[in-house]
């Protein structure tokens, strides 16, 4: 295996580790509550922008949807998305730029 696959593996394995306590913790952090408030509107049947809104990224929107208003199941979907953020970013990283500054950048970001 490459070194710089298997210091990805490691990075994704830390990254899942230090994100892991969030699923079990009973408090909601930042704006969690907001975010499946308007996901049990939507499933009510109230329209985005036009019955309800609030300024954050659509993709938390459908998200906040399909997990039903569970805190469990929103916290370990934004972990499956950071963690694919890892991947893109150290590929992105790579191709612009040295593989090893692309590591160091990777693991930071």
């Amino acid at each position: 295996m490459k070194k710089n696959k298997l210091i990805l593996i490691l990075m994704l394995i830390i990254n899942v580790l230090v994100h892991l306590p969030v699923l079990f913790n009973p408090l909601s952090y930042n704006n969690e509550c907001i975010y499946l408030t308007l996901g049990q509107a939507f499933n009510k049947g109230l329209g985005f922008y036009k019955d309800i809104s609030y300024n954050k990224p659509l993709l938390l929107y459908p998200v906040a949807v399909l997990t039903q208003g569970k805190f469990f199941w929103f916290r370990l979907f934004i972990i499956i998305i950071n963690t694919i953020n890892v991947v893109l970013v150290a590929e992105i990283a790579k191709k612009i730029l040295k593989n090893k500054t692309a590591s160091i950048i990777s693991a930071f970001f």
